[in-house]
């Protein structure tokens, strides 16, 4: 995760910098890119086509889907602390929360009890698959569940959701040449 916010933050600031026009009249970069185009050259690769790159990203769209994003609250319940009351705690809680009560607080738990709008993968990797496919169709602001995870089940409150899309070559494209190169 750490990995993936570097690169997300290098690409903002990479991005920034193009827009701002940072990358012109600098010797570094020029340099750096005149760097890049020989290494090329001696590698023997070159820069792809317009139309060349655009039939490459069609190949292969699906990987660069945009994942659906969630934004949620959780309330957690451990299967084995509850046992056989399990069903009827979770169903109280629901009632409890759906009335307004918000000092319902559910089991003790290392997961968020929060989560801002987070990727359906980075999800799956705290909660499990499971629990990603019980947050999609869930109506916003309302109080729904049980969800099962991997851990047990949540009362779940989705407060945003953005659905997952096939971006255009325009929006991917430093990331489709590195693809392609």
């Amino acid at each position: 995760e750490g990995l993936v916010d570097g690169w997300v933050r290098e690409e903002i600031l990479y991005r920034e910098g193009l827009a701002l026009g940072l990358d012109r009249d600098d010797p570094v970069v020029r340099r750096r890119m005149a760097q890049k185009v020989d290494f090329m050259i001696d590698s023997g690769s070159r820069a792809p086509e317009e139309e060349e790159l655009a039939e490459w990203f069609g190949a292969r769209a699906e990987n660069y889907r945009v994942p659906p994003q969630y934004a949620f609250e959780q309330v957690f319940f451990n299967p084995e602390r509850h046992g056989d009351r399990l069903k009827e705690t979770v169903q109280g809680a629901l009632a409890a929360l759906d009335a307004g009560d918000a000092t319902v607080t559910g089991d003790s738990t290392l997961l968020p009890g929060r989560l801002e709008l987070a990727g359906a993968l980075t999800i799956e990797r705290l909660f499990g698959p499971d629990f990603v496919a019980g947050l999609d169709g869930q109506s916003l602001g309302v109080w729904a569940g049980p969800v099962r995870s991997s851990y047990g089940l949540h009362l779940v409150r989705v407060m945003d959701h953005q659905l997952g899309y096939l971006p255009p070559l325009e929006e991917v494209r430093a990331a489709v040449e590195r693809d392609w190169l």
